[in-house]
Protein backbone atom coordinates (compact mmCIF):
# COMPACT_ATOMS: atom_id res chain seq x y z
CA UNK A 1 0.00 0.00 0.00
CA UNK A 2 2.66 2.55 0.74
CA UNK A 3 4.37 2.52 -2.46
CA UNK A 4 1.29 3.74 -4.17
CA UNK A 5 0.82 6.28 -1.97
CA UNK A 6 3.93 8.18 -2.59
CA UNK A 7 3.65 8.83 -5.91
CA UNK A 8 -0.10 9.43 -5.76
CA UNK A 9 1.21 12.16 -3.05
CA UNK A 10 3.69 13.14 -5.55
CA UNK A 11 1.26 14.15 -8.33
CA UNK A 12 -1.42 16.02 -6.00
CA UNK A 13 1.47 18.04 -4.46
CA UNK A 14 2.89 18.91 -8.04
CA UNK A 15 -0.73 19.60 -9.40
CA UNK A 16 -1.21 22.45 -6.50
CA UNK A 17 1.91 23.71 -7.27
CA UNK A 18 2.14 23.83 -10.66
CA UNK A 19 -0.65 27.02 -11.03
CA UNK A 20 1.79 28.81 -8.96
CA UNK A 21 4.37 27.92 -10.92
CA UNK A 22 3.03 30.03 -13.99
CA UNK A 23 1.85 32.56 -11.69
CA UNK A 24 5.37 32.84 -10.33
CA UNK A 25 6.18 32.83 -14.03
CA UNK A 26 4.21 35.58 -15.09
CA UNK A 27 4.71 37.55 -12.24
CA UNK A 28 8.40 37.84 -12.56
CA UNK A 29 7.64 38.65 -16.36
CA UNK A 30 5.65 41.74 -15.26
CA UNK A 31 8.19 43.05 -12.72
CA UNK A 32 11.09 42.41 -14.19
CA UNK A 33 13.43 45.75 -14.94
CA UNK A 34 12.02 46.35 -18.80
CA UNK A 35 15.32 46.73 -19.77
CA UNK A 36 15.59 43.05 -19.92
CA UNK A 37 11.50 41.90 -20.99
CA UNK A 38 10.20 43.04 -24.70
CA UNK A 39 7.41 45.69 -23.24
CA UNK A 40 4.31 43.46 -25.69
CA UNK A 41 6.09 40.56 -23.57
CA UNK A 42 5.46 42.66 -20.27
CA UNK A 43 2.33 44.09 -20.91
CA UNK A 44 0.90 39.97 -22.14
CA UNK A 45 2.24 38.85 -18.94
CA UNK A 46 0.69 41.56 -16.77
CA UNK A 47 -2.80 41.05 -17.86
CA UNK A 48 -2.48 37.93 -17.42
CA UNK A 49 -1.98 38.05 -13.56
CA UNK A 50 -4.72 37.73 -10.93
CA UNK A 51 -7.34 39.98 -10.56
CA UNK A 52 -9.06 41.86 -7.95
CA UNK A 53 -10.24 38.88 -6.31
CA UNK A 54 -6.60 36.95 -6.26
CA UNK A 55 -4.03 39.54 -5.37
CA UNK A 56 -3.55 42.24 -2.82
CA UNK A 57 -4.10 46.02 -2.88
CA UNK A 58 -0.44 46.52 -3.13
CA UNK A 59 0.29 43.35 -5.77
CA UNK A 60 -2.35 44.60 -7.91
CA UNK A 61 -0.86 48.48 -8.16
CA UNK A 62 2.46 46.99 -8.80
CA UNK A 63 0.79 45.21 -11.87
CA UNK A 64 -0.95 48.42 -13.13
CA UNK A 65 2.33 50.43 -12.60
CA UNK A 66 4.37 47.69 -14.43
CA UNK A 67 1.81 47.42 -17.01
CA UNK A 68 1.41 50.90 -17.60
CA UNK A 69 5.08 51.21 -18.08
CA UNK A 70 5.25 49.01 -21.14
CA UNK A 71 2.28 50.74 -22.48
CA UNK A 72 4.03 54.00 -22.48
CA UNK A 73 7.84 52.13 -24.17
CA UNK A 74 4.79 50.98 -26.88
CA UNK A 75 3.12 54.53 -27.36
CA UNK A 76 -0.25 53.15 -25.93
CA UNK A 77 -0.29 56.37 -23.73
CA UNK A 78 -4.23 56.02 -23.40
CA UNK A 79 -3.63 52.51 -22.07
CA UNK A 80 -0.93 53.44 -19.60
CA UNK A 81 -3.18 56.52 -18.17
CA UNK A 82 -6.08 54.18 -17.64
CA UNK A 83 -3.89 51.79 -15.56
CA UNK A 84 -2.44 54.85 -13.76
CA UNK A 85 -6.40 55.64 -13.02
CA UNK A 86 -7.41 51.78 -12.21
CA UNK A 87 -4.12 51.73 -9.91
CA UNK A 88 -5.38 55.02 -8.16
CA UNK A 89 -8.64 53.61 -6.99
CA UNK A 90 -6.77 50.98 -5.15
CA UNK A 91 -5.55 53.63 -3.42
CA UNK A 92 -5.65 57.23 -3.87
CA UNK A 93 -3.13 57.54 -1.63
CA UNK A 94 0.03 55.81 -3.37
CA UNK A 95 2.69 57.97 -3.86
CA UNK A 96 4.63 55.94 -6.23
CA UNK A 97 1.70 55.89 -8.71
CA UNK A 98 1.43 59.69 -9.29
CA UNK A 99 5.57 59.37 -9.44
CA UNK A 100 4.95 57.17 -12.40
CA UNK A 101 2.62 59.42 -13.48
CA UNK A 102 5.05 62.09 -13.33
CA UNK A 103 7.89 59.80 -15.14
CA UNK A 104 4.94 59.23 -17.78
CA UNK A 105 3.90 62.63 -18.40
CA UNK A 106 8.08 63.91 -18.52
CA UNK A 107 8.50 61.27 -21.05
CA UNK A 108 5.94 62.62 -23.06
CA UNK A 109 7.03 66.02 -23.02
CA UNK A 110 4.48 66.93 -20.73
CA UNK A 111 6.72 68.89 -18.17
CA UNK A 112 4.01 71.02 -16.49
CA UNK A 113 1.89 68.21 -15.83
CA UNK A 114 4.93 66.07 -14.74
CA UNK A 115 5.67 68.74 -11.92
CA UNK A 116 2.25 68.63 -11.10
CA UNK A 117 2.27 64.48 -10.47
CA UNK A 118 5.45 64.85 -8.76
CA UNK A 119 4.14 67.85 -6.22
CA UNK A 120 1.53 65.24 -5.59
CA UNK A 121 3.68 62.42 -4.86
CA UNK A 122 5.60 64.64 -2.72
CA UNK A 123 2.76 65.48 -0.57
CA UNK A 124 2.34 62.21 0.30
CA UNK A 125 5.82 61.37 1.07
CA UNK A 126 7.96 64.12 0.94
CA UNK A 127 11.15 61.07 0.50
CA UNK A 128 10.31 60.12 -2.98
CA UNK A 129 13.66 60.53 -4.27
CA UNK A 130 12.15 59.70 -8.14
CA UNK A 131 10.30 62.53 -7.37
CA UNK A 132 12.23 65.50 -6.76
CA UNK A 133 14.46 64.07 -9.30
CA UNK A 134 11.85 63.86 -11.95
CA UNK A 135 10.43 67.62 -11.02
CA UNK A 136 13.52 68.91 -11.40
CA UNK A 137 14.14 67.27 -14.82
CA UNK A 138 10.70 69.12 -15.84
CA UNK A 139 11.27 72.09 -14.04
CA UNK A 140 14.71 72.41 -15.84
CA UNK A 141 12.82 71.72 -19.01
CA UNK A 142 10.53 74.53 -18.80
CA UNK A 143 13.06 77.25 -17.43
CA UNK A 144 13.15 77.00 -13.52
CA UNK A 145 16.85 76.66 -13.11
CA UNK A 146 16.61 77.61 -9.37
CA UNK A 147 13.56 75.14 -8.43
CA UNK A 148 15.25 72.81 -10.59
CA UNK A 149 18.70 72.67 -8.62
CA UNK A 150 16.75 72.70 -5.30
CA UNK A 151 14.94 69.56 -6.30
CA UNK A 152 18.21 67.89 -7.54
CA UNK A 153 19.74 68.66 -4.44
CA UNK A 154 16.86 67.16 -2.78
CA UNK A 155 17.41 63.90 -4.42
CA UNK A 156 21.24 63.61 -4.75
CA UNK A 157 20.87 63.93 -0.15
CA UNK A 158 18.10 61.50 -0.06
CA UNK A 159 19.75 59.21 -2.83
CA UNK A 160 22.93 59.89 -3.76
CA UNK A 161 22.79 57.62 -6.81
CA UNK A 162 19.39 59.05 -8.22
CA UNK A 163 21.81 60.34 -11.39
CA UNK A 164 22.08 56.48 -12.38
CA UNK A 165 18.51 55.41 -12.23
CA UNK A 166 17.44 58.03 -14.34
CA UNK A 167 20.28 57.29 -16.90
CA UNK A 168 19.12 53.75 -17.01
CA UNK A 169 15.82 54.59 -17.83
CA UNK A 170 17.03 57.84 -20.99
CA UNK A 171 16.33 60.60 -18.92
CA UNK A 172 19.33 62.94 -17.81
CA UNK A 173 19.33 66.39 -16.08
Amino acid sequence: MRPLFLPALAAALFALTAPASAADSLQSLCVTDSGQVEAGARVTACSQLPDEGKAGPAARIDIYINRAWSYGQLGGWDKAFADYEAALKINPGAAKVHNEKGLARLRMGRFEDAVTNYDRALKLDARMTLSYYGRAVARAKFGQTAAAEADFAAARRINPRVDTIFERIGLRS
